[in-house]
């Protein structure tokens, strides 16, 4: 965009949420906006304000966007139109190209920078443009003023036309070179036709001074000359000056310092300044003749037309030097790399490969010559997934990574891992980049992995089932030694040690027949626990009630060890101290998941509660300080407690 302008767009869209976020936007930008809600006020708006951009929504009441696009190229073709729609119809977006868009954006935009791109490309697209055109008008108009300069002459009448003439034939053979060599060596040799010359050379501008493109004379040019140049040298004066230099008679210039070679002491001289848009100069130009007559001033004029076709065809031999120089490196790079690169057109026939390719894939040149496609390269149950992706691929424009069976040209397959991107021109895919890796050795990889992460895991069940044995052991020991023994306090501990133990074997015994032995659901294993404390109690459930509630939530055995003691024993006081006397009552155990991410867990009867004079944070009972240290120090959670017609513990833990 112009710094010295500010540029004025329309924005014609009949939400007005849409036109404000838009106006909002771009004036933060800098951009002056102008809005309308419809069509017939987007015409009549352009028509009076004259804006320098338009965007354009294509259905709308009274008049839609079509028609729009329509008036305003009537009225003023070169204004970039930009149509901005909801609907995404490729017929619709044909038709609006058609009448005149320059650009196409379907809604809604999920990055108003999409907006602010499309916007700043059109309006450098629309100066552009416009430069050209006053560029050309500037050429022709110079041309035209040369010709009726030349015109005037009676004499030379006839000359400059042929000169003229021979200028248009010299640029359509400057046309076709590609580098600057050969630009710089067919210039010159079109200068030196054009004015007859005897001797010549073309340098071209570098960082330290000027290099020698080509020579007329061989021997007598220097190859660099370097900077600064010589103080009153014509090259010198031609790079201060910026115009084109005619001397008729170099003898007669006594204060003129060599620019090159010393031998040029007589006869005459042109020097032409090449320079680039910005008018900084590129390159210099210039031609010596001992003939008679010397170089005249026609002979500077024409030079000067042919110079300046020559500026604009150095910077296109240049941009396409430029894109040839960065295809060999990218061509170089893809040699090197240890991976199979290709590049194909739109229809993913390729159109190149590197040696890897040809290597990995087992192909010769002469194959690749006769025609492949990237879809033979794949086993055949591959390629309709191929075509999936591809599909993707042209519809949201992403670099998609895939793993794939591909096929030797022998039949032979391997896996590989498939990484392409689209190829962008002016917005449509021409084509894709592909970069192919063997994965052979990394899928065998993955499978000793999987192999011993089995074996490991078989290992581990194994462990929880031997301690689960073990553990079933001990409790068979104790409700033995429980049953020989006459003291009712010693069967009271007996009985809650034997609960205790079977509380954590429950945990090893439900991991013994999970598929997931880093992990346990809480729900199985702690209704095991509960089940089995009422058992020992040889508790009437019509008597007293068990009421569960619990969400899905996994636990590690860490986890999951201490938190089946804690219920064991809270479970086992409620049992024991809550319904004296045969009264009935209910239990009811809740374990949920806080909005926090933590487990919430609660306890709670409708017994006779807690003795007031209980101090219950410093329990003088084994199964209370058993839950506080395991809550606390295992689970690292809080504990508490509430005694109002029955008691209720709290429990609240993070996974």
């Amino acid at each position: 965009m112009n710094k010295n302008h500010q540029s004025t767009i329309l924005i014609i869209d009949d939400e007005a949420i849409i036109r404000n976020s838009f106006a909002d936007y771009l004036e933060d930008r800098d951009y002056k906006t102008l809005t309308a809600e419809n069509g017939r006020i987007g015409i009549e708006t352009f028509q009076r304000e004259q804006p320098d951009l338009v965007l354009v929504d294509l259905r709308m009441p009274e008049v839609d966007g079509l028609e729009v696009l329509s008036h305003i190229k009537a009225s003023s073709a070169d204004t970039p139109m930009i149509v901005i729609s909801g609907t995404g119809e490729i017929r619709e977006a044909a038709e609006a190209l058609r009448r005149g868009a320059w650009d196409y954006l379907i809604k809604p935009i999920e990055s108003l920078e999409i907006l602010s791109h499309a916007v700043d490309n059109a309006l450098e697209k629309s100066r552009l443009k416009q430069e050209n055109l006053q560029y050309q008008q500037s050429l022709e108009k110079m041309v035209s003023t040369r010709t009726l300069e030349l015109e005037l002459a009676n004499t030379h009448l006839d000359d400059i036309n042929r000169r003229l003439k021979r200028i248009v034939e010299s640029t359509r053979s400057l046309s076709y070179c590609t580098e600057v060599k050969q630009f710089g060596t067919q210039l010159l040799k079109e200068f030196g036709l054009h004015m007859q010359a005897t001797g010549g050379s073309m340098y071209m501008k570098e960082k330290d001074g000027l290099r020698l493109v080509n020579t007329l004379d061989p021997g007598h040019a220097q190859s660099f000359i370097p900077f600064p140049l010589q103080k009153y040298s014509i090259f010198n004066r031609s790079f201060i000056e910026r115009q084109p230099i005619l001397i008729n008679d170099i003898a007669n210039c006594s204060n003129l310092s060599c620019s090159g070679w010393k031998g040029y002491k007589d006869g005459s001289t042109l020097v032409f300044p090449l320079s680039d848009l910005s008018g900084d100069i590129i390159g210099i130009l210039s031609l010596h003749s001992k003939r008679r007559p010397p170089f005249v001033e026609q002979d500077k004029e024409i030079g000067s037309i042919l110079a300046s076709y020559s500026c604009e065809a150095i910077r296109a031999v240049r941009a396409t030097e430029d894109l040839r120089v960065s295809e060999e490196r990218f061509r170089e790079l893809a040699e090197m790399l240890p991976e199979a690169v290709f590049e194909s057109d739109s229809y993913l026939n390729l159109t190149y490969a590197n040696q890897k390719a040809f290597e990995l894939f087992g192909i010769s040149e002469e194959d690749f010559n006769q025609g492949l496609n990237g879809a033979d390269l794949l086993a055949p149950e591959e390629q309709k997934k191929m075509g999936e992706n591809i599909k993707d691929l042209l519809k949201n424009r992403i670099s998609i990574a895939m793993e794939f069976n591909a096929m030797r040209k022998d039949g032979s397959t391997f896996p590989i891992l498939f990484r392409t991107s689209a190829i962008l021109k002016d917005e449509i895919v021409t084509g894709y980049r592909i970069v192919v890796v063997n994965i052979i050795e990394r899928k065998r990889a993955e499978e000793q992995i999987r192999a011993s992460l089995k074996e490991k895991e078989t290992l581990l069940q194994e462990i929880h089932h031997r301690v689960k044995n073990n553990m079933a052991v001990i409790v068979s020991l104790l409700k033995l030694q429980m049953h020989r023994n006459d003291d009712e306090r010693v069967k009271e501990a007996l009985k809650e040690s034997q609960n205790r133990v079977y509380s954590m074997s429950t945990v090893h015994e439900t991991l013994f027949s999970s598929n997931n032995l880093s992990e346990i659901l809480v729900e199985p294993f702690i209704g095991k626990i509960v089940e089995y404390v009422f058992q020992s109690f040889q508790i009437n459930q019509n008597q007293i009630r068990l009421k569960t509630e619990f969400d899905p939530i996994k636990l590690t055995i860490e986890k999951a060890s201490p938190l089946g003691l804690v219920i064991n024993e809270l479970v086992s006081n409620a049992l024991k101290y809550a319904f004296e006397n045969g009264r009935d009552g209910e239990i009811v155990l809740s374990i949920k998941k806080l909005i926090s991410e933590d487990v919430g867990v609660i306890i709670s009867d409708n017994g006779i509660g807690m003795p007031m004079d209980m101090d219950w944070t410093k329990p003088k009972g084994l199964g209370l300080q058993l839950v506080k240290n395991l809550v606390e120090n295992q689970l690292d959670g809080s504990l508490n407690m509430e005694s109002d017609q029955g008691t209720r513990f709290i429990i609240r833990f993070g996974i």
